[in-house]
C-alpha cells in the first residue's frame, strides 16, 4: 500500500502508512504548504478505486495551549 499528498508545487509527500490489525490502515503525513492537494492512495500497485482525493490545505495557526474549537 501506499498513499502520497500531492502538492500544488508538484512535489509528493509519502505517508506513513500503520496497519491497525483489523483489516485497516492508517496514513498520516504532514502538508508544507497551502491550496488545493491530490490524495493518491494504491494497493498492490493499483489505485484504489475513486483514487484520487481532493484535499484542501489552509493556513493554520494553533498553540497547543489553545483549546481545539468545537463544532
Amino acid at each position: 500500500m501506499s498513499v502520497k499528498l500531492h502538492c500544488p508545487n508538484g512535489s509528493p509527500i509519502t505517508a506513513d502508512i500503520e496497519d491497525n490489525d483489523n483489516g485497516t490502515y492508517t496514513a498520516s503525513f504532514t502538508p508544507v504548504s497551502k491550496g488545493d492537494h491530490q490524495i493518491t492512495v494504491h494497493v498492490r500497485g493499483k489505485p484504489i478505486q475513486g483514487s484520487s482525493f481532493d484535499l484542501q490545505v489552509c493556513p493554520c495557526f494553533l498553540s497547543l495551549n489553545d483549546p481545539l474549537p468545537r463544532e
